[in-house]
């Protein structure tokens, strides 16, 4: 029986890719003051004033959270002029939204599905794509997923670019990404199903032992959903 990859090593997963992001944005612009602090396996993580890659990621997967571990965050974020922000997922002890208290509210809901490798028996379409795309043409192509009124690659697609541990993908218009992390093979933007069944093809090949990716028109089964609360 294939079993579903763990929640807490996704989670991780995610921490680590958001501070790949961090350490990235920082490479490319020292004056930003991109950084991430480490809690373990989970990450603070600051890319920027603006950045949408940015917050505490899986804090609370260890056990209990202290009102020690709360301090060391906020103190983190209020060096850097911007709110905490949490990502909460069904396996985050209880004790750190007790903490959040009616400061914090939900905002927004991602979906996350996935599959052990190799896969379980579930429906894909052939795999179509390359893994090997031109940059500049990838850029675009994953800015325009973001913002389809965009004309130019904007700074996140760039920033992704040298981030490290990360391997692209490109089809027609659709761009995508996979982050490799401790035997986990990561796609945090499902562009397309075709797409998606070559990362997942890739992900064999290269013998990771999970892959989970967000979207809701995944073909993967779904396996939690994580919640990031935002200060009211």
């Amino acid at each position: 029986m294939i079993k579903p990859p763990p929640l807490r090593e996704i989670e991780f997963a995610f921490a680590a890719e958001a501070a790949a992001h961090a350490a990235a944005a920082a490479e490319l612009n020292p004056f930003n003051d991109a950084e991430s602090l480490e809690l373990g396996d989970a990450r603070a993580v600051y890319s920027g004033q603006w950045s949408p890659v940015h917050g505490v990621f899986g804090l609370g997967l260890d056990g209990p959270v202290e009102e020690r571990d709360l301090r060391e965050v906020e103190k983190f974020f209020f060096k850097k002029e911007r709110s905490a922000a949490y990502w909460i997922t069904p396996q985050t002890d209880p004790s750190l939204a007790a903490l959040l208290g009616r400061d914090f509210s939900p905002t927004r809901k991602i979906p996350v599905h996935g599959t052990s490798l190799p896969g379980a028996d579930f429906p894909l379409p052939d795999p179509s794509g390359s893994s090997k795309p031109d940059h500049n043409e990838w850029a675009l192509a994953f800015t325009q997923l973001l913002d389809p009124a965009s004309k130019e690659a904007g700074l996140i697609a760039l920033t992704k670019l040298h981030q490290k541990d990360t391997r692209f993908y490109l089809s027609e218009h659709a761009a995508s990404y996979t982050f490799f992390h401790r035997g986990m093979s990561l796609v945090p933007y499902a562009a397309s199903q075709t797409l998606l069944a070559l990362q997942i093809k890739e992900a064999q090949d290269f013998r990771t032992t999970y892959i989970a990716a967000t979207g809701a028109a995944s073909p993967l089964p779904l396996l939690y959903e994580r919640i990031l609360y935002e200060r009211i």
